[in-house]
């Protein structure tokens, strides 16, 4: 089913910021620099936002402070939201891109979908990965415009999740929510 609207504007971000999950090693200069840049971003976010509450910083205090522009920001994210719920997000998007990469029909959907996101969480190996995702679901308890966020970003992942599943393994509908798919239907 294709999405409109917001769910579609969050799709998009997934697109956008993916090559912060799947950037190789050997990535060229460019790509690095933009990597450490978008590091930067979201430590810088979690720990303002943190300090001084989400409100509490401006996007122009947020890029003052790592030095960039505004433009850079909107390169790579679409709001204090997508910046602050990126480790969550960089989570789902590596989930995606393991359903996408899976052995079709060597396992039920469900064990699939079980090592999918074990495989996605060995990908979040950085060492403070672990640190930023706890300050983000920490911040979103008391941010109701990021709950609002992550809920159209679950949609979007879920949406994409289940085209990968119709896509690669020929599942889709009942077929899916007959089997386990721990997701909502």
């Amino acid at each position: 089913m294709p999405l409109s609207g917001k769910s579609a504007q969050v799709a998009s971000s997934l697109t956008v910021t993916l090559f912060a999950v799947t950037a190789a090693p050997n990535s060229s200069l460019r790509e690095r620099k933009k990597r450490r840049t978008r590091q930067a971003l979201i430590d810088t976010a979690l720990e303002l936002f943190t300090r001084r509450g989400f409100g509490g910083v401006t996007l122009d205090e947020l890029c003052e402070e790592v030095e960039v522009s505004k433009r850079t920001f909107f390169r790579t994210f679409t709001s204090k939201e997508d910046v602050a719920m990126a480790p969550d997000q960089d989570l789902w998007r590596a989930f995606l891109e393991e359903l996408e990469t899976a052995d079709p029909g060597a396992l039920p959907v469900v064990e699939l979908g079980r090592d999918a996101l074990l495989a996605a969480l060995e990908r979040m190996d950085d060492e403070g990965w672990a640190r930023r995702m706890l300050l983000s679901r920490r911040l979103a308890e008391r941010t109701p415009s990021m709950g609002a966020h992550g809920l159209q970003f679950c949609e979007a992942t879920t949406q994409e999740a289940l085209e990968i599943l119709h896509r690669r393994f020929g599942l889709g509908g009942r077929t899916i929510c007959g089997r386990g798919w721990p997701w909502t239907c």
